[in-house]
């Protein structure tokens, strides 16, 4: 948790002293002493959480666990510390309630571990546990230590399920009427001398429709499964995704090269879990939520 601007002076005794404006201490808890006098609503608890307004910011817990083949991707609720330096094998997956298998490397990225583990099929029941060590244990953003956890379930990665269009039906056999066939109306002859009617139309063209589409993207990132929105500035174009659980994201993807640009991508708001449109002027980015009525607003450059 970032907070810009703020500076903290830091006295060695219980209380305040004096009237000076500014950030102290008072029997261990950060506040402000504001122009008033009044405290704000700022401080620090004894187990270490930064409270602004009543809010805590704890350590990330484990949202969902998934695996494909030899790949097992951990999410979590809140962002990661990329500098964590955890050893992938204190994660270790157990196969149809068998021995404990370590994984052989890990990345951080976000809110997601991923672990190369041993490879499982899909017909395997999986589970996975995580041991926190004495030095370098997986932390959040906020430098709170994830707690250690064990047999939590792990789902196979499924690719989402292409519905065919439904099949058109062709209209009904016109029944001509009783009494045999309908007449046959002989069109008139055309007509001679000057002025008249000109011929029947220009001849079709022979040569082949050619698709003049160039710029498809073949295939979106893996966990771009549910786009609800997109948005381009005629070089990036962005796509808002509402995934299964809390992996609600904006992907974007290079227009030239259909290339992913990862870091001009953004998670959204934990409250903002139903995206259903996305706009932008170039500098904001609106974010319709359908569940709580609401559209939340991001700052694209950051």
């Amino acid at each position: 948790m970032a907070y810009n601007n703020v500076h903290l002076w830091w006295e060695w005794h219980n209380d305040n002293p004096g009237a000076a404006k500014g950030w102290s201490i008072e029997d261990g808890n950060y506040y402000r002493q504001g122009v008033d006098d009044s405290d704000s609503l700022m401080w620090q608890e004894a187990a270490g959480a930064i409270v602004v307004n009543g809010y805590s910011k704890g350590p990330p817990v484990l949202d969902r666990a998934e695996i494909d083949g030899a790949t097992l991707e951990l999410d979590f609720h809140q962002d990661l510390y990329t500098g964590s330096g955890t050893a992938p094998g204190q994660f270790k997956i157990q196969v149809n309630g068998g021995a404990a298998q370590a994984a052989t490397a890990m990345s951080i990225s976000g809110k997601r571990v991923t672990l190369n583990v041993p490879a499982v099929t899909k017909d395997q029941t999986v589970t996975v546990s995580y041991s926190k060590p004495t030095t370098n244990p997986l932390k959040g953003d906020n430098l709170k230590e994830v707690a250690t956890f064990s047999g939590r379930a792990v789902t196979h990665y499924a690719p989402p399920v292409v519905t065919p269009p439904p099949a058109v039906t062709p209209p009904p056999a016109v029944t001509p009427p009783p009494g045999g066939d309908p007449p046959v109306v002989t069109p008139p002859p055309p007509r001679s001398g000057g002025g008249g009617g000109g011929g029947g139309g220009p001849s079709p063209s022979t040569l082949d429709f050619e698709w003049t589409v160039k710029r498809d993207i073949e295939a979106l990132a893996r966990g771009n499964d549910t786009p609800t929105g997109a948005w381009s500035d005629g070089t990036t174009l962005w796509l808002v995704d509402n995934g299964q659980g809390a992996d609600d994201e904006v992907y974007a993807y290079d227009l030239e090269s259909g290339e992913r640009v990862e870091d001009r991508e953004f998670a959204l708001a934990e409250t903002n879990r139903a995206p259903r449109g996305f706009w932008s002027d170039g500098k904001t980015v609106w974010v319709s939520d359908s569940g709580r009525d609401h559209v939340f607003a991001y700052d694209l450059a950051s």
